[in-house]
């Protein structure tokens, strides 16, 4: 702590006539972690010395500290102005900025701070800033410049490869893309959950044009995740549920098998092998397993979906009262439970009861998730049930736009409903297509 107040002092020795007892004691009060204590020093000893930058640069400090980002802002501009050579005010109005979410302004200080003094700022994490605020402000080539300057100085920063890699794909310049986004994944030193997270989000939007040219690449990706990080249950369930998704259910059930089997008393396990029963039509041995789940777990989250996927599988095998009393209790923990009320009105609606409260369940799924033809059935299914078929009507014509056309069921609902309205001729052409989805 003393070499720390004779560093301050050496800073604030620049011939001024200050009180240099007073901002020493307010260094050390704000090291030792008293911020209320060095703030209401520093309100004291600023009458008396208006111009001491050292005192606005300690009370922005306390106010950064505090959360107060605007008038720690102002403090520290204060301290810059009557200090403009100090590069430690700088850096912390820098870091601020960093902090706070405000990356724009920091990329503009440390860029402009990379051209006066480069030995100092030249650093993997500046220059990334920097380049994903250029690459924000749609200056690629300047972007990927300053990304390889991040690069050169650390080949192993995850963030620079996968900033130069976003750039690339912006540029629909897709085979460097995808180089750069394996460097990312190959990547020993940077965490399994970022590399899923960024693949999930890119998957998610990916049609099947993409799929079939770009296939190689994306099952590549697959398995060097799996390969860099070869016990980890998070890279083996993302790839599972990858290859399930693209029709290779093999090797999707061989790598949940891996989990399960490792992991045979595990929440999140255990629920991987109830999906997997239940791709596989097994609901007998899903329920048990279900109930495992509740066992294991205290997580509410977990309970939730052990709850809702029980209720699926009693549902399956035509036990309606366990279908409907595991619903009610996913409800009771989760009111809001999307899923869960879809599919208790629907099964509502196949039983024909309750139909005003299965209306109710079902409109609070599509005011959730409005574009969303699996809900939109199920509402307008409903309403179709009650007579209601002019209501009915333009939402399955909604239903359409969004993706109802590729299922045979909401196809041949909305055949019905408009059979109902005397369009005999709409309804056949409907129903051709829903025997053709069969």
């Amino acid at each position: 702590m003393r070499k720390f107040a004779l560093f301050v002092i050496g800073l604030l020795c620049c011939g001024l006539c200050y009180s240099q007892e007073g901002v020493v004691d307010v260094a050390s009060l704000y090291a030792d972690g008293k911020v209320s204590a060095a703030a209401a020093l520093i309100s004291k000893l600023l009458p008396e010395s208006p111009d001491n930058d050292a005192l606005y640069y300690y009370r922005a400090m306390c106010e950064a500290s505090a959360g107060s980002v605007k008038a720690a802002e102002k403090d520290f501009l204060r301290a810059i102005e009557l200090d403009p050579t100090n590069r430690d005010y700088v850096d912390a109005l820098a870091t601020m900025y960093a902090s706070s979410h405000q990356e724009q302004k920091a990329a503009t200080i440390y860029k402009a701070q990379l051209e006066m003094n480069p030995s100092r700022y030249s650093n993997p994490y500046v220059y990334s800033l920097v380049a994903d605020c250029e690459f924000r402000a749609g200056r690629d080539s300047e972007a990927l410049e300053y990304y390889d300057k991040a690069l050169l100085y650390d080949p192993s920063y995850a963030f620079a490869t996968l900033g130069k890699a976003d750039v690339y794909y912006a540029r629909r310049n897709l085979p460097a893309y995808f180089v750069c986004l394996n460097d990312f994944i190959n990547n020993p030193y940077m965490g399994i959950r970022p590399k899923t997270a960024y693949m999930e989000e890119l998957f998610a939007h990916i049609d099947g044009s993409f799929y079939k040219i770009w296939h190689t690449q994306l099952d590549s990706l697959v398995e060097s995740c799996l390969k860099v990080h070869p016990n980890d249950t998070c890279a083996q369930k993302f790839a599972g549920r990858w290859y399930y998704a693209t029709q290779r259910e093999e090797r999707g059930r061989e790598l949940f098998g891996k989990v399960a089997a490792a992991y045979p008393n595990d929440a999140d396990a255990l629920l991987t092998q109830v999906q997997i029963m239940m791709m596989a039509g097994d609901y007998k041995t899903a329920i048990p397993t279900c109930f495992k789940v509740l066992k294991a777990t205290s997580d509410s989250s977990k309970t939730v979906d052990a709850l809702s996927l029980a209720a699926e599988s009693y549902s399956f095998l035509g036990d309606m009262k366990n279908a409907f009393k595991y619903y009610e209790k996913v409800l009771k923990i989760d009111p809001h439970h999307r899923l869960t009320l879809n599919n208790y009105a629907y099964n509502l609606s196949l039983q024909k009861k309750s139909l005003q409260k299965a209306l109710k369940m079902s409109a609070e799924t599509i005011a959730a998730e409005p574009d969303n033809p699996t809900y939109l059935d199920t509402y307008g299914w409903i309403l179709h049930l009650l007579g209601r078929d002019a209501e009915a009507k333009p939402i399955f014509k909604h239903a359409m736009v969004y993706g109802g056309k590729e299922s045979a069921v909401i196809l041949e609902h909305y055949a019905d409903v408009l059979s109902a309205l005397g369009e005999d001729d709409l309804s056949e052409y409907y129903r051709d297509l829903s025997t053709k989805r069969k």
